[in-house]
């Protein structure tokens, strides 16, 4: 139900997005064809979804405000963590000088039917993309 999950994910093209889904329920053929969460991103944008059979955006964060460019062929950083209907989303957390957020780019509570428990994975819509270092821990064993 409330876990931590994060990895690395390597863009292979400048079109499509990768990222990982989280309390998935009901998994079926096609690209939206599940209930639960996506926290997806292109060389432009960090977005956090919701699918239940469709996609509906609930948030994004503009990643040209970053430092550090996102491009093809390097490994960037995804952590998410949920808590009830809370979804925090950290992206390649910076040196704290120059992130004074620490990585957290999207803070959000869904009121709408939130999705409370499911599985996890990895999602690439429109490319392909490598995933490494996956790790999934309950909530209560992170440091707050």
């Amino acid at each position: 139900k409330d876990y931590v999950f994060e990895g690395v994910v390597m863009l292979k093209a400048d079109k499509g997005n990768a990222g990982l889904i989280f309390r998935v329920n009901k998994p079926g053929d096609g690209a939206d064809q599940m209930q639960g969460y996506y926290v997806g991103f292109n060389t432009k944008t960090l977005y956090l979804g919701k699918m239940n059979n469709n996609w509906s955006r609930l948030a994004e964060f503009d990643l040209s405000k970053l430092d550090c460019k996102v491009v093809p062929g390097v490994w960037n950083q995804i952590r998410v963590a949920v808590t009830g209907n809370r979804v925090r989303v950290w992206f390649n957390r910076m040196h704290p000088s120059s992130d004074p957020q620490k990585g957290l780019r999207i803070d959000f509570t869904d009121k709408k039917a939130p999705i409370l428990s499911g599985a996890m994975g990895v999602r690439a819509h429109g490319m392909d993309a490598w995933f490494d270092n996956i790790v999934v821990v309950p909530a209560d064993m992170v440091a707050k």
